[in-house]
């Protein structure tokens, strides 16, 4: 669709200066929305020159009480989380600095470290105020084990990697790409000028994006997502699906249970999957809905209301469509 080619071009774009702005001396106007932090990450460096200098180091192992939380913040660079099976939180981590000068002197005054608060260890980056003359890009490669069953909140900008984990995940991401996979406790993540996938989840899910892409994929319980001009990609969602999308673009595929899918200014695609049953109401207000269905269609000005059940409609199926486009296919 068109609105998708637009939004994936514009996308790019954005990505693009939100990355050099992470490693240019000084911001100006642009620079504004994404100089909160003295740390300059630009996610292509590190796969493509290698650093001026490197260090690695490891935490002493921190115990976790039981129903405390873990928590990262300030982290930048590459953050990998893994679920270990003792009751200890374990951290090793990398700073790497590309630039001129004393790089060596500058690392060392960058560390992470715990920080207990209010029934939560947090994991904390320490550096100086000022990015020294002669730095062009620095990154924290951090990885992380936590006991089984703790709860986690993440912080982050840059990539990301958290897989098998059985509590409760909230995450904040910014820039580069986040990946959630097989977890088993509920998942809550919010992304920008990035891209965003869980793919394997047991619990609810919810997800919101502005300004990127996120992937949702087999998923056993619920779904809702809130999508600001990036796009969204819903497949084999066992549980309710909720989508509101507004300037983007969105595709629920293989859709199993019911849904409330909304779109404004952007593009919607729906996909039933070849079982199911679905009572289906439909309003579009200037716009458009395509489909391969027998539904019952009604005029009222720019109002358009389609309405039909498919199978033994037990599943209610509710698409809003407001200045837009949507299309919606059933199983042949």
């Amino acid at each position: 669709m068109q609105t998708r080619r637009i939004l994936i071009a514009g996308f790019i774009i954005v990505s693009v200066l939100a990355a050099f702005d992470f490693v240019r001396p000084t911001s100006g106007t642009f620079g504004g929305i994404f100089d909160q932090a003295f740390i300059k990450f630009d996610p292509s460096v590190g796969t493509t020159i290698p650093p001026n200098f490197e260090e690695s180091r490891t935490l002493p192992p921190l115990a976790i009480a039981q129903g405390e939380r873990v928590a990262t913040h300030g982290t930048v660079g590459s953050l990998r989380v893994v679920e270990s099976e003792s009751s200890e939180a374990t951290v090793s981590y990398t700073v790497k600095v590309w630039g001129t000068g004393d790089v060596a002197e500058f690392a060392r005054s960058v560390s992470v470290s715990w920080k207990r608060e209010d029934g939560e260890a947090r994991l904390e980056v320490a550096s100086p105020q000022e990015l020294p003359r002669g730095v062009r890009a620095v990154q924290i490669d951090v990885e992380l084990a936590v006991p089984q069953g703790t709860d986690l909140s993440i912080d982050h900008r840059g990539n990301l990697s958290v897989g098998g984990l059985s509590g409760e995940l909230r995450l904040q991401h910014f820039g580069g790409r986040a990946d959630v996979r097989n977890m088993r406790g509920p998942v809550s993540a919010s992304g920008q000028y990035g891209s965003l996938a869980v793919v394997g989840a047991e619990g609810p899910v919810n997800v919101s994006i502005v300004g990127g892409e996120v992937i949702v994929r087999d998923v056993a319980g619920p779904v809702s997502g809130d999508v600001r001009f990036g796009t969204i990609e819903v497949d084999q969602a066992e549980g309710f699906v909720d989508v509101d999308i507004h300037m983007g673009a969105g595709t629920v595929d293989r859709l199993r249970g019911g849904a409330d899918l909304s779109v404004q200014f952007g593009d919607l695609e729906v996909r039933l999957a070849p079982e199911g049953g679905w009572d289906i109401q439909a309003i579009i207000d200037m716009g458009e809905l395509e489909t391969n269905l027998n539904l019952q269609k009604s005029q009222s000005g720019t109002v358009t209301e389609m309405s039909g059940v498919v199978g033994d409609g037990r599943h209610p199926l509710k698409i809003e469509v407001n200045q837009g486009a949507a299309t919606l296919l059933g199983a042949r």
